[in-house]
């Protein structure tokens, strides 16, 4: 147990580490795989809501020139040219009965004076619905006029974007922890290097040196300090070993004639 218990002790900052490349990796690539999913659905929105300001500027043309009679003619001209097959148009009388459009009724949980609702509709002579952009307008005496621009390819699009994003996601996952091992190895390596020069000065090797080229420039930094250090300690480590030498050599003959005289003292007694 206390094994396997210093194994995971013992590599637990190399997962760290793998772990930290990989959510600085997500912490980069999410907010951008976002920023690039809300654009897209920005820009299709705004292309969708220009084609409702077109036919609303139409129509409206229609309804200026010829009033209600006007604006019917101007629906029926629109939907009869086929421009946009999938538009949802519809005008109601103060009653709600319909004058015009490609639906059969109002839709009854759709207020006047909305700008943008998204919401599922059945054409006229339709058996399948399908996903419209809505805009609704008052006009004068009660008269209402619906707007609608089909957007199942949004939907499309989102889904597409959503896989996308999970594609990325998972892909991100992996080359982050690649990432994360490629930093581990160099950073094992070059820990490897200072380890085995501290290694052989511990065993009295003060030649060895660091190789300053072998790595990043911070790395480099780090050699050349450590490299100076040992420069230093082993010119101090010279400089004590000649004054031992010194000092051996000088203490030698005052030794030998203390050594001599107390042998002789001894033979005496």
């Amino acid at each position: 147990m206390s094994q396997r218990f210093r194994r995971l002790v013992r590599f637990s900052a190399p997962v760290r580490l793998a772990l930290l490349s990989l959510a600085f990796s997500l912490l980069i690539s999410v907010p951008v795989l976002l920023f690039v999913y809300h654009q897209t659905d920005n820009l299709f929105e705004q292309r969708v809501r220009g084609r409702i300001d077109d036919r609303q500027a139409n129509l409206v043309f229609g309804y200026k020139s010829g009033g209600i009679a006007g604006l019917t003619q101007a629906i029926d001209a629109e939907i009869e040219s086929g421009a946009d097959r999938g538009a949802a148009i519809l005008l109601v009388d103060p009653a709600g009965r319909k004058l015009a459009g490609t639906l059969a009724a109002w839709p009854p949980t759709l207020a006047s004076g909305t700008n943008w609702l998204e919401i599922r509709l059945y054409r006229e002579r339709s058996r399948q619905s399908a996903l419209y952009a809505l805009r609704t307008i008052q006009l004068p005496r009660g008269y209402r006029l619906l707007l609608g621009t089909n957007i199942d390819d949004r939907e499309r699009m989102r889904a597409s974007l959503i896989e996308a994003l999970i594609g990325a996601l998972l892909l991100a996952i992996p080359l982050g922890l690649v990432g994360g091992l490629l930093l581990l190895r160099a950073s094992a390596r070059q820990a490897g290097a200072v380890a085995n020069v501290a290694s052989r000065i511990a065993a009295g090797d003060f030649s060895h040196r660091l190789d300053e080229r072998a790595g990043s420039e911070e790395f480099a930094l780090i050699a050349a300090a450590i490299n100076a250090m040992l420069g230093r300690i082993e010119e101090l480590v010279e400089q004590l070993r000649l004054v031992t030498d010194s000092l051996a050599h000088d203490l030698r003959s005052p030794l030998t004639r203390m050594r001599a005289n107390v042998e002789r003292a001894a033979g005496e007694a």
